[in-house]
């Protein structure tokens, strides 16, 4: 099953498509943005480690998704309470923002 796939199956993909915010967006384009974002995050992409780099991003993407509980309680649920959406979201956020410099 893709990735895609899996976030499609989720509860949270057929209520995305009611909601003005539309969560489909914000998971590929506004978290990793906010993401990128962090200094702790550029710090460790720029020593171009990518380990140090994927723990970097994983505490940011978690500053990320507590910014976005107010009003994204359910893609903040997903998040906090379904460990495949959580490692499927770390893996796809850490795939678009860590770019190797070398």
């Amino acid at each position: 099953m893709s990735a895609g796939d899996r976030f499609r199956a989720l509860p949270i993909a057929s209520t995305a498509r009611r909601k003005p915010w539309r969560i489909r967006h914000r998971i590929p384009e506004e978290v990793p943005a906010k993401v990128t974002e962090d200094p702790a995050c550029q710090i460790a992409a720029a020593n171009n480690d990518k380990a140090n780099a994927k723990i970097a991003m994983v505490d940011a993407l978690g500053r990320v998704m507590l910014s976005l509980v107010r009003d994204k309680t359910q893609l903040f649920k997903e998040y906090s309470d379904n460990a495949d959406f959580k490692k499927w979201l770390e893996d796809a956020v850490f795939r678009a923002t860590y770019k190797k410099t070398a």
